[in-house]
């Protein structure tokens, strides 16, 4: 029999627009709510009771894009997200090097450096990577992820041999610099790779930190992740070897990287399908990237960067590859999500994704994850056919100040546009794409909400027009995360019949300043009616 544990004296937030003190848990479902005494009368005596003190009760929040093990792993990697310059790069990975002392020939991994905050903005080269170690091969990943430089032993890890050196090899080894798909194939050639435990430890570690910010879902992506591009098998069953042991401490619903149509046709082979799995781990999309980003300046665009007349930035398939894949993967039965941070991207997402419409007559469960920048007619062609945009709160906050830069004042206008997404019919996730920014969810809603920075800055708001409201906000990183992985009738809300995943605040994010939202703190984390984290 199930434990029956009666949650009461709380202001619990339902999601729904309505606030209960009491609700009954049995097992890992929510049976009933109401007051404490409606409670009892519909569901009996309990096992046992825990009061929560008349704190704030939400939903725990979903985050529909992350990279969970890269995370993982980055806590243990090299922080290179306060260099502000690259002698400053150098002067970190020194320090680790003599701090932690790697074993010759071990792979070092850092992430985070962003060479806009540099006084000299320039990247790193092979050469100064090279006057960091050449003992160890050196990875060091930009802050989005999609560009990194490698030294000298790194690239001759994955090809020691001149005379069977690629030409691709070779132009990298003129700076060192990698980008965009050619850096997912490098990774994939990177040995030795991280075990089984290994694997484990970096899922652990990022699951903590997130059940600390409040989060008690995520739509993770690791066959793409820090330092680590292999076997997708040894990912699942990874994950699957932690749910057996009871350690899996919150819910994943796995992308799956397929880069390539011979990718593609190896999943398809296989009987894995999105949706397949359990309440703790299940298989979600297929996953392909169409353009950059906007900080390398690699995010496809339809007319040239305004700072860098000519360059249109990199579409990373022709319009028939994509075709192919989306169709042949939306027939097969997966779910599928594009990245598109472009306005080009983007227009090429929405063109395929409406032939798959026009083939099925029905709204899309198919996602475009980022979706930055557009205009308003592509924003309701997304909405005619039912596509969602999987948005990331807090780039509001970190790229406002590069936005017009890059873009012109008219194109940055209608970028980053979650409010008039939100009136066009959109419907929206929101996710952190976590480790390139922080998991905690505060920081974005804060972001949405006052479309400022934590330092305040703009003072008048990037494109103030497109804020949200608090409720909305809270909204879309619960229910719309859950609506889009099909999950909407167990998570999302805290109402009889769903899991009960839930936060306990200490303090109530609607009865504060919207400029202090970012400070509200977690008090404790549970998932499935389980205590998965506390605060000290």
């Amino acid at each position: 029999m199930s434990e029956k544990v009666l949650f009461h004296h709380g202001i619990i937030y339902t999601g729904l627009g309505e606030q209960v003190s009491a609700m009954m848990v049995e097992g890992e479902q929510i049976t009933s709510m109401g007051t404490r005494e409606e409670v009892l009368a519909f569901a009996g005596k309990p096992d046992r009771e825990v009061s929560l003190d008349h704190q704030p009760v939400f939903p725990g929040f979903i985050d529909s894009h992350i990279h969970l093990m890269a995370y993982g792993f980055s806590l243990e990697s090299i922080d290179l997200s306060g260099a502000e310059s690259v002698e400053k790069i150098q002067e970190i990975c020194r320090t680790y090097i003599d701090t932690k002392k790697p074993a010759p020939g071990k792979w070092i991994i850092g992430r985070g450096w962003n060479q806009n905050l540099f006084t000299d903005p320039v990247f790193p080269t092979r050469m100064a990577l090279d006057a960091i170690t050449t003992d160890n091969p050196l990875l060091l990943l930009r802050v989005c992820g999609h560009i990194a430089t490698v030294n000298t032993l790194g690239l001759r890890n994955v090809y020691p041999q001149d005379d069977k050196m690629p030409e691709k090899i070779k132009k990298w080894l003129i700076k060192g610099i990698v980008l965009e798909d050619e850096l997912e194939w490098f990774k994939t050639m990177m040995v030795p790779k991280p075990d089984k435990n290994e694997l484990k430890k970096s899922i652990l570690r990022a699951s903590e930190e997130l059940l600390s910010y409040g989060v008690t879902s995520v739509h993770a992506e690791d066959s793409y992740d820090l330092g680590y591009s292999g076997d997708f098998r040894n990912i699942k069953e990874a994950y699957q070897a932690l749910e057996e042991e009871g350690q899996l401490p919150l819910r994943v619903y796995q992308k799956i990287s397929l880069p390539d149509p011979d990718a593609l046709d190896r999943w398809l082979q296989g009987e894995d399908r999105t949706g397949a799995g359990s309440d703790y781990y299940r298989t979600g999309p297929m996953k392909m990237w169409l353009d950059g980003t906007l900080g390398g300046r690699t995010a496809a665009l339809r007319a040239p960067y305004a700072d860098d007349p000519g360059n249109l930035g990199m579409l990373l398939y022709p319009n028939e590859t994509v075709e192919a894949m989306v169709m042949k993967a939306d027939e097969a039965g997966m779910q599928i999500c594009l990245h598109a941070i472009g306005d080009a991207a983007l227009e090429q997402a929405v063109t395929v994704y409406e032939k798959v419409y026009q083939r099925r007559n029905q709204p899309l469960k198919h996602r475009i994850i980022h979706c930055q920048i557009g205009d308003d007619a592509l924003y309701q062609r997304m909405a005619a056919i039912g596509v969602t945009a999987d948005i990331q709160f807090l780039f509001t906050a970190s790229d406002w100040s590069i936005v017009e830069p890059r873009l012109g004042a008219k194109r940055a206008s209608r970028s980053y546009a979650w409010k008039s997404l939100l009136k066009a019919g959109v419907p929206l996730t929101a996710g952190s794409d976590c480790p390139v920014e922080i998991p905690n969810p505060f920081l974005g809603i804060q972001a949405v909400v006052t479309r400022r920075d934590l330092e305040g800055l703009p003072q008048e708001g990037f494109n103030p027009n497109e804020a949200l409201t608090l409720q909305e906000a809270m909204s879309i990183h619960t229910v719309g995360s859950a609506a889009a992985a099909g999950e909407k009738h167990l998570k999302g809300t805290l109402e009889p019949g769903k899991l009960a995943d839930f936060i306990i605040l200490n303090c109530n994010p609607y009865k504060m300043p919207a400029e202090n939202i970012a400070k509200v703190g977690v008090k404790s984390t549970w998932v499935g009616g389980k205590l998965r984290w506390m605060a000290e």
